[in-house]
């Protein structure tokens, strides 16, 4: 994924979209009533460094019926848990010295996007 991205990196800005205005094509992320893009996100201290990260486009979701933003609904993203590999100084190292230990570290990764009915204080 994050080799596609670099190498078609598109609009560096997107909107919600208005599916009046132009019919949806393309992959999921573009044709979801919760559309989303994705980024590249970097941490050098990370293995792997790199993470293709999914941003949401709207703030609500696109209304089948009409093709505009519903802001009665939500887009929130989807997390994966994943393991990935943090790199630490080693704690017993000379100065000067680059020496580095890795630890198995579980973050979670927006996916991508998806609509939900908005919370509710009770």
């Amino acid at each position: 994924m994050v080799r596609e991205l670099e190498r078609n990196p598109g609009k560096t800005h997107e909107d919600c979209p208005n599916y009046r205005v132009k019919r949806p094509i393309g992959d999921h992320s573009r044709r979801s009533i919760s559309p989303w893009r994705y980024r590249i996100h970097v941490d050098e201290n990370r293995f792997p460094k790199k993470l293709a990260y999914a941003e949401c486009l709207c703030s609500g979701c696109i209304d089948p019926k009409d093709g505009t933003e519903n802001l009665s609904m939500n887009s929130v993203p989807v997390e994966q848990t994943m393991m990935v590999l943090k790199r630490i100084d080693c704690p017993h190292r000379k100065l000067n010295e680059r020496k580095y230990t890795y630890v198995v570290e579980y973050i979670k990764v927006p996916v991508a996007c998806t609509c939900v009915i908005p919370k509710t204080h009770s």
